[in-house]
């Protein structure tokens, strides 16, 4: 029916997308999907990217993925809602949650990880945002090193972001590792030197270790 008539269009792609992706009929909602990104990337000024549709159809896309368990593909489904968020701060947040759910539901995280780091290794790139959101859901977990471990790849990657030094601090605290922690801070002072906080923090880090010189 949708085939006749000139009826085949971005509307009704994109809502069978969205009605399969309801019904957990994952494989003809990633298909579905994929034909609606490639014709909204062919007719939009920009191919699409800044307007926030585009980021929602990735999105969307990502969590057919992640109902087959595709996680891979999950993950680059949500990187690309961010890539192409819109300029809204609600559009922004609702892509990076996306890419942090697509993670949270990844059937063996570890596994990934595992493929992540190869494939990292073969090609010398990597994501930040991904490393940070494994890092997340490790620390939702309680597994504080694997936590650790990615949030300083994180922030190795994209030194300039604040809220990874926090998690990281937060990460050597549930671990009870206070110099790691103190370590963590200073390098945090290195971007924010101004921040009367941390040296508050800092100080009351030191005094507890009875180390009054440095407090």
């Amino acid at each position: 029916y949708f085939h006749q008539g000139a009826r085949w269009q971005e509307n009704a792609i994109a809502a069978l997308a969205a009605s399969c992706l309801e019904n957990r009929l994952f494989d003809p909602s990633v298909a579905y999907y994929e034909e609606v990104i490639s014709l909204h990337q062919r007719t939009q000024p920009n191919r699409g990217i800044g307007n926030g549709t585009l980021s929602a159809y990735y999105a969307s896309q990502a969590r057919a993925y992640a109902g087959l368990n595709k996680t891979p593909q999950a993950v680059d489904a949500a990187c690309g809602a961010i890539v192409s968020w819109g300029p809204h701060i609600e559009q922004r947040t609702s892509a990076l949650a996306s890419l942090q759910q697509v993670i949270r539901d990844a059937a063996d995280l570890d596994r990934y990880v595992t493929d992540l780091d190869r494939q990292t290794a073969e090609s010398g790139s990597d994501n930040p945002l991904v490393r940070k959101a494994i890092g997340n859901v490790y620390l939702e977990r309680g597994q504080f090193a694997k936590a650790a471990e990615q949030l300083r790849m994180a922030c190795q990657l994209q030194p300039n972001d604040t809220e990874t030094h926090q998690q990281l601090v937060e990460c050597f605290d549930r671990q009870e590792n206070a110099q790691g922690a103190i370590y963590q801070l200073l390098r945090s002072l290195e971007l924010s030197r101004r921040s009367i906080q941390l040296y508050q923090d800092l100080g009351r880090r030191y005094d507890k270790l009875q180390r009054p010189q440095d407090a």
